[in-house]
């Protein structure tokens, strides 16, 4: 295995860790009369995230899809111009002769 996929599977596995580990905490220091009081508010601060988290991924796909065209193009134009490299190579070969 490459060394990205590793350290990407540490990062992923220690991510999931630490939120099981913060979970066992809090059930462990604060008590079940606290939490259920709190539950509703838990529910609208969740779908805050969610919406937040949405819109950056939106961004994201937006950053990435724009540096793709411009990469695109990009290709195309080299594309093109060694097309027209190529084409007067052969066009001064020919009127050499």
């Amino acid at each position: 295995m490459s060394s990205a996929w590793v350290w990407s599977l540490l990062v992923v596995g220690a991510t999931v860790l630490l939120s099981i580990a913060g979970t066992l905490l809090v059930r462990r220091l604060i008590g079940v009369e606290v939490l259920e009081r709190h539950n509703e508010v838990a529910g609208f601060i969740y779908a805050v995230i969610g919406v937040v988290y949405a819109v950056l991924l939106g961004f994201a796909a937006i950053t990435v899809w724009e540096r793709y065209d411009r990469a695109q193009a990009s290709v195309e134009q080299e594309a093109n111009d060694l097309e027209i490299c190529i084409g007067m190579r052969k066009l001064s070969l020919v009127t050499s002769v």
